[in-house]
């Protein structure tokens, strides 16, 4: 009986020991792998699907997208303009979305001009005005300074291409580009990004 009893303690002892070190070598690759930062889409953001911090990719261009300005009608966002760079910048890269539904999303880059009438020539390319709607921005993360309330313009050319304008005091800021299918863009998240770029 004695023999029964040793051989079953031993057993029991050996069990142990192989699940203390399985659980030791986890916890090693546990410590030496990094843990993702979190990427989670918040209010606003969750809506237009993608933040600020967040890196946007096109083929081999990349945008790093540092701040935005969320432009609403009332309570609702009609747009978000994310810039990418500070004041310096002038913002001229930006990533345009349109919440929908459909999302839609233009990647533009800054025009040289001052106005926002009806009807624009940028590049060459005549763009007539489809809407103007009076707009209260919100502005984070980096994004250059705009006045609280102004409105937001959307035109598009004689092919389809947009262009946009926002007129906030005096300021006035004109984008134009290409709207971009949603399989031809590819969002690392912020947190992705973070730990891609280091």
């Amino acid at each position: 009986m004695s023999l029964v009893l040793i051989a079953t303690v031993a057993a029991a002892s050996a069990a142990i020991a192989a699940g203390a070190a399985v659980l030791v070598r986890r916890a090693s690759r546990s410590a030496s792998a990094p843990c993702p930062l979190p990427a989670a889409l918040v209010p606003p953001f969750d809506r237009v699907g993608m933040q600020p911090g967040d890196v946007v990719l096109r083929g081999r261009e990349e945008m790093w997208l540092t701040g935005v300005w969320v432009l609403r009608e009332g309570s609702e966002c009609v747009a978000a303009v994310f810039t990418a760079g500070g004041s310096s910048a002038e913002c001229a890269r930006a990533l345009i979305v349109r919440p929908g539904p459909p999302r839609a999303v233009a990647w533009v880059c800054a025009c040289e001009t001052s106005n926002a009438t009806d009807c624009l020539e940028l590049g060459g390319e005549r763009y007539a005005r489809r809407a103007r709607v009076p707009v209260s921005i919100e502005r984070h993360g980096e994004a250059p300074e705009l006045a609280a309330e102004g409105t937001w313009h959307r035109y598009e050319s004689a092919g389809g291409a947009p262009a946009f304008a926002i007129v906030a005091g005096e300021r006035v800021l004109v984008w134009r580009g290409t709207w971009e299918g949603e399989g031809s863009l590819t969002r690392m998240a912020a947190g992705e990004a973070t730990l891609r770029r280091g």
